[in-house]
């Protein structure tokens, strides 16, 4: 049992790993074929193979699945157990709409013309589809899925991501099937009634019988199904050109920055420098990074005739962009130079990138016609046969490149539609009233935007009204009776019986059947049947059958060290006939194929399966990205028994006991072998004694070990500032300049003890007069009185108006009122003043740089706060550095810095600690800082007449406490507020009452506190 769980597991990872289109398919064909799965059980598939694979990324996985089958919505999988869908087309969201009808419990067969996913075009994904993927597992499927702020991801990435949960979810998907239209309800031949079926490319496919109840169309601009008109809208001339080039991934490309949606109206003069270098004239350009570099940009018709992309000039655009007149070699051209100026000439080589055709993955394209669907959904009945038909994807809305919406609406799109099958299934309403339901929540589809959805992501569902925040049934059942088409008697209510699954015809199961019976027998062969035809007449399928069955018949069919398969079909037809007695078929026409294989199966299905010995995964690969060869013994031609693997294993460990006693006789290649294992000597008398005293610790000093000499050597001076620097750009290296007392020099000290000693005298005498104490603070406040009458400063609250502010406030405090807020002026230099934020712009947008880091910032990132611009991640507190909202933060003017933003918990912190914050300023360098705020608030000319040596007091005075003049400039969002703050605390030595004191005491008091 572990050596299966092993297995399973193994083969589990391959198809995680996975990442083409029949890697994906194979891995579970073998996965199915070990855990004994049926996938026509479809409503336990599920359940069973979440039992069988226990693996710990698979239990997280099956977590995610359970959480999301569980919504009330899905009604435990019973809404659509009666359905069998059939979708056409396996892209974004054709696999989409597969999921959801899985999770409604519908039976569900998806078809895909191609054999590969091909496609390496980036999608623009909004914040909902990247919450959905998420809860499908995604990033469990694919690491890389939106790491960090990436908010797009390559078709070809995401088509693998949902084909892997769909498969899980019991979808099954066929590869080369092409839908060619719809086959109505009839009889057949022997006279049994037929449902709706589909005529398919190749006829011959089994899908050809299938019945299904609901058709839901997802592939693309060329809609198939009839009955659903276009309507087109029409605009301006536009060509788009999209490129791929390839990614190495090297360290030169990953420093690229990309380019999300840079248009012409907002970088001008970008637009005119490429035009003027280069010739191309664009009005808009994308870059995206990720399996490719990817580029799509909007040309200029006359730049695309200047350089010579288009040949001749046509009114028609059918006849302009026609293969006869473009020139494929100067499209190449012009998307390199276009691409490689747009990256300011970065990126190291710009090689094409190949498509599914091995050509350069390069296209233009017209979309100056788009085209939605006129209606989203038909109901058809056909001798009582009804069928539901849905479209979703491009064919129900094309989207408009440029606003990313294609993957986003077309999510949307799938929901609604799932939301109708849903309605469908559980039969409580009326067909009537599910068409109207569609088409009213159809008519919101072109108008969402990020900004018009619900914000609750995680709560999205299949559910109109989760999504969208008003959902009215706009249109009555009578306005859509057009889409009802039936040829019966419609009756009075609209309600329409389902087909039971007893009523399906025996055809399809039993040509299922047999096509997933050879799927099983050549899982381990990592083979799949793409034609049943085809692979009998040119495939290794009947040697691998006999293979399977008798090995020993088949040994010199599969050759074991290439992996490759002798085709010789007379053989293995002539074994079967001497085997089990089927002869030949007449003719290699279908019908003798077919009969040939059902007798085949019929024969042998009644027998046990062989249980597979080996399962062929993809190779590992070193760590040089080269594969990994395994040595295949030369004379293994056969098939061992497990008791011939028994005892040349047997045999084998013998001879490694025997070569650990010192016996010679061991082969050349098991000695080489040997080498590089550790030999793991016996333990002797003397070493077992050592290592007793050694943890008693009495082993002799001359036999302890030695403990390493310690080095001990002086720091020199750069590695001590070194050491500093380090310091200072950590954490606590402010904390540590705000708790260190100031080292004072000699001259300092003997300064201060002078000082002290004047101030003790004056202390003893007293003063002569009681205001010439705060003679200097008088003094600042008419200099600062000045300096808030000056016209640069009008707005801002004068030292009087703010004492009659804070008398009415207080009286008004009694009478429970609210306080008048300042309202600030207009400063009148900011009207010439140009930050980092904006730029002067004379008829035309000039290029906006980040105010806190000062690189360019685009609109779609770009956060405007106070008349200055900056990033969305730059907008952070200059002190705690956290990421700030508009609603709650505050700036401040700092002299030097300019405006710095602070969240309110740091708003008011004292500017010394914001100076320390910043900057890292030690305690002399703070004074200076402070002395210099002081300096700009004074008149520099009647400064120097002020005897500032006898009234200052010294900072760093032990034996006085000082003075603190701090002036705040801040504004805080919502509220504004501007003021200036006198905070007065001196030594217990000058503790005087005077009514100089009080009348501050009383104003700092009254002070309103943020």
């Amino acid at each position: 049992m572990d050596s299966r769980n092993t297995c399973v597991s193994t083969v589990f990872e391959s198809f995680v790993a996975a990442s083409t289109f029949k890697g994906i398919l194979t891995s579970f064909s073998q996965l199915c074929c070990l855990c004994d799965l049926d996938l026509s059980d479809h409503f336990h598939f599920y359940y069973r193979l979440r039992n069988s694979i226990t693996s710990w990324k698979a239990k997280c996985l099956w977590d995610l699945l359970d959480k999301r089958m569980a919504q009330a919505e899905y009604a435990q999988q019973s809404a659509g157990r009666q359905l069998k869908v059939l979708v056409v087309g396996a892209g974004p969201c054709g696999l989409r709409m597969a999921i959801e009808c899985a999770l409604l419990g519908c039976r569900v067969i998806v078809v895909e013309k191609r054999t590969k996913f091909s496609r390496n075009n980036v999608l623009h994904i909004w914040p909902f589809v990247i919450e959905d993927l998420r809860s499908l597992g995604a990033k469990l499927l694919y690491p890389k899925f939106c790491a960090g702020s990436i908010d797009h991801i390559s078709i070809h990435q995401l088509q693998c991501i949902l084909l892997k949960v769909a498969l899980l979810l019991g979808v099954e998907v066929c590869e080369a099937v092409s839908f060619v239209k719809l086959h109505e309800p009839h009889v057949n031949d022997f006279g049994v009634g037929l449902g709706w079926t589909a005529v398919l490319s190749p006829p011959d496919h089994y899908l050809r019988n299938y019945e299904f109840s609901v058709l839901i169309s997802a592939d693309g601009k060329r809609n198939t199904l009839p009955g659903f008109r276009r309507i087109e809208f029409r605009g301006k001339l536009a060509i788009a050109i999209t490129a791929n080039f390839i990614n190495s991934h090297t360290e030169a490309e990953e420093r690229v920055p990309e380019i999300s949606g840079t248009s012409f109206i907002f970088r001008q003069r970008f637009f005119r420098e490429m035009r003027e270098a280069t010739g191309i004239d664009l009005e808009n350009i994308v870059y995206y990074k990720d399996e490719t570099h990817y580029f799509v940009m909007t040309a200029k018709k006359q730049s695309l005739l200047d350089k010579g992309v288009i040949l001749k000039d046509f009114e028609d655009i059918s006849m302009l962009l026609s293969p006869d007149n473009v020139c494929h070699g100067s499209l190449m051209g012009y998307a390199r130079e276009a691409a490689d100026f747009a990256c300011e000439h970065a990126l190291p080589r710009l090689d094409f990138a190949l498509n599914d055709r091995g050509q350069p993955d390069i296209a233009m394209f017209d979309f100056t016609s788009l085209y939605s669907a006129e209606n989203s959904c038909r109901f058809l009945q056909r001798r009582t046969y009804p069928l539901l038909l849905g479209i979703v994807g491009d064919s129900l809305h094309e989207p408009f490149w440029p606003t990313g919406s294609g993957c986003a609406r077309g999510f949307l799109g799938v929901f609604d539609s799932a939301w109708m099958i849903r309605n469908y299934g559980l039969g409580k309403m009326s067909i009537l009233e599910i068409l109207a339901e569609r088409e009213s929540v159809y008519k919101l589809l072109a108008q969402s935007t990020p900004e018009t959805l619900h914000k609750n992501l995680k709560g999205y569902t299949i559910d109109p009204r989760t999504r969208y925040p008003s959902v009215e049934c706009t249109l009555q059942p009578s306005q859509v009776e057009s889409l009802f088409d039936t040829d019966m008697c419609r009756a009075g209510n609209g309600f329409v019986r389902l087909h039971n699954e007893g009523t399906l015809n025996r055809s399809f199961e039993s040509h299922q059947a047999l096509v997933r019976w050879l799927h099983l027998c050549l899982a381990p062969y990592r083979l799949r049947v793409e034609s049943v035809t085809a692979s009998f007449c040119h495939g290794p399928l009947l040697a691998a059958l006999l293979h399977r069955y008798r090995p020993d018949y088949a040994s010199e069919l599969f050759n074991t060290r290439t992996m490759e398969w002798k085709c010789d079909l007379d053989y293995c037809m002539s074994s079967i006939q001497t085997l089990w007695g089927i002869p030949p078929p007449r003719s290699f026409d279908n019908s003798d194929i077919f009969s040939y294989l059902s007798r085949l199966f019929a024969v042998l299905s009644c027998r046990a399966l062989p249980p597979a010995t080996t399962f062929l995964v993809p190779s590992a690969k070193n760590k040089d990205g080269k594969k990994i060869k395994r040595p295949i013994a030369e004379d293994d031609k056969s098939v061992e028994s497990d008791a011939a693997v028994i005892e040349r294993h047997r045999l084998r460990l013998k001879r490694l006991i025997e070569s650990g006693d010192g016996d010679d006789s061991v082969s050349d290649n098991d000695a080489a072998a040997l080498e590089s294992c550790k030999k793991v000597e016996k333990l002797k008398a003397e070493r077992l004694a050592e290592v007793d005293l050694l943890l008693r610790g009495k082993l002799p000093l001359s036999k302890a070990p030695k403990k390493p000499p310690i080095i001990i050597r002086k720091l020199n001076p750069d590695e001590v500032k070194d050491m500093e620097e380090k310091l200072k750009k950590t954490a606590m290296g402010c904390l540590l300049y705000k708790r260190q007392e100031p080292a004072l020099s000699s001259k300092e000290a003997k300064i201060i003890a002078l000082k002290t000693a004047c101030l003790k005298e004056k202390a003893a005498v007293g003063f002569q007069q009681s205001s010439n104490r705060f003679h200097t603070f008088d003094l600042t406040m008419e200099k600062l009185e000045k300096r808030l009458r000056r016209p640069d400063t009008s707005g801002a609250v004068g030292v009087s108006q703010l004492r009659q502010m804070h008398s009415t406030s207080i009286g008004m405090m009694k009478c429970n009122a609210k306080p008048p807020v300042p309202v600030p002026g207009a400063h009148p230099s900011a009207v010439n003043t140009e930050s980092f934020g904006e730029t002067a712009v004379s008829g035309e947008y000039s290029k906006l740089y980040c105010h806190v880091c000062h690189r360019e910032v685009y609109l779609t990132e770009r956060v405007n706060i106070e008349n200055v611009s900056c990033h969305r991640d730059c907008f952070r507190c200059a002190f705690c550095n956290c990421i700030l909202r508009l609603n709650g933060y505050g700036s401040e003017y700092i002299e030097k810095y300019g405006r710095m933003f602070f969240c309110s918990r740091h708003l008011n912190c004292s500017l010394r600690e914001k100076l320390a914050r910043i900057e890292y300023l030690s305690p002399k360098e703070i004074t200076a800082a402070t002395d210099g705020l002081l300096e700009y608030v004074d008149d520099a000319d009647k400064r120097d007449s002020i005897d500032w040596t006898n009234e200052k007091v010294d900072f760093f005075s032990p034996s006085s406490k000082p003075f603190q003049l701090e002036m705040s400039h801040s504004t805080i969002s919502g509220d504004f507020d501007e003021r200036v703050e006198f905070i007065l605390a001196s030594s217990p030595e000058q503790d005087d009452s005077g009514g100089s004191r009080q009348s501050w005491e009383n104003l700092y008091a009254s002070q309103p506190k943020l």
